[in-house]
Order: structure tokens, then sequence, then C-alpha cells
């Protein structure tokens, strides 16, 4: 780890698994460094152990321009949840996250609270380039998908989000008349709309 830190300089791309919050400190202190220290990375993937104490840290540190071109954000099958999106969405309102394209959050302790603040992020105009967003596997309900519908509406591009929202099978997802509210106008919302539970 030291050593993939010192070369953060240099790194475009950087993929760890078995994460916890102690490592995404370490990497959170290496990105809030006064000069961006990570200037060419454009894709950081941080997997298995990573909570809301490792997350809220990562988040921070990229809302200092830590990594300003950064593209891809992989957090995917890890335990965070409500307070590291929180964090995130001041990310990206603060336009530190500008370049993001892809953001997965597939598989952690998502619910409606935590696609809310997904939400407001997007809908802030601070991820312009934001094309995937990636949720299946959490615990977002209809509310939930009903916050989201609201920030893919207005976006011209297309959208592929990925969702699985507690109790919704695919059909539902799809647009069927018997989908909750919050299915039907998210999936009425999306260009593309990718479904696995």
């Amino acid at each position: 780890l030291s050593t993939a830190l010192r070369s953060l300089a240099q790194c475009t791309e950087l993929w760890l698994d078995c994460v916890d919050d102690g490592v995404a400190s370490d990497i959170a202190r290496t990105l809030s460094a006064p000069a961006p220290a990570a200037p060419l990375l454009a894709v950081l993937s941080l997997g298995r152990e990573l909570s809301d104490v490792g997350g809220q840290r990562l988040a921070h540190a990229l809302s200092r321009r830590g990594a300003p071109l950064l593209r891809e954000l992989h957090l995917s099958s890890n335990r965070i949840g409500q307070r590291t999106m929180e964090a995130f969405c001041s990310a990206m309102r603060s336009g530190s996250l500008c370049a993001l394209e892809e953001l997965r959050c597939n598989h952690n302790l998502l619910g409606d609270a935590a696609a809310a603040a997904i939400a407001a992020g997007v809908l802030s105009g601070g991820v312009p380039r934001l094309r995937h967003l990636w949720l299946g596997g959490n615990r977002i309900g209809d509310a939930g998908a009903a916050e989201l519908a609201r920030t893919v509406r207005p976006r011209a591009a297309a959208v592929a989000c990925a969702a699985a929202l507690a109790g919704s099978s695919q059909a539902a997802l799809a647009g069927s008349s018997q989908a909750a509210p919050g299915a039907r106008a998210l999936s009425s919302s999306l260009v593309v709309l990718a479904l696995y539970s």
C-alpha cells in the first residue's frame, strides 16, 4: 500500500480489494495534500471492508480536488451508507467530481435517504459527465427510486442506472402497471435501465 500511495501522483488507475477504514484513511490523507496528490488518477476502485467512517474520509479528500480527473469511482461490495453518500453529495456540489462519469455503489447499505443524497448531488450540476450510476443490491425502496427519477428526467444525456429496489421484480421495474410509483417513475425516466439483484 505504501508503494501505491507513493506512486499515486503517476497513477491513472488504483484498484484495491479488501480496503478497510484504515486503508481508506491513508488514501484520504494522501489525496488531501495541498497540491493534487493524484492529478492523473482516472479510476479509483476500493472494495470489501469500507464503512461510512472510511467512506466519509475519502469523500472529504476528493472534495479537496485530490483527484481532479477522476472518471470512475467503484465502491461496490462495501458497507457504506447514508453518511458516505451525504459526504459524496457535498463533493459533487463543490464541483470536485466534475469529471466523474461512472459511480458504482452496488451491494452496500444504501437506502432511501442515501438515494436522496445521491439525487441531490446529481441535481447540483457538479457531476455533468455522470452517465453510469450503479446502485443494485442495496435497500433502495420506492421513495428512493422516485428521488433518483427526479435526477435523470431533466438531464438530456442517457443515464444507465442499475437499481434493484427492495421487493421489486425485474418486470415491475420495466414499467409494469403493478410496479410501485417510484419504480415506474425511475424506469420511465431512464433511457437505459440495467437490472439485477
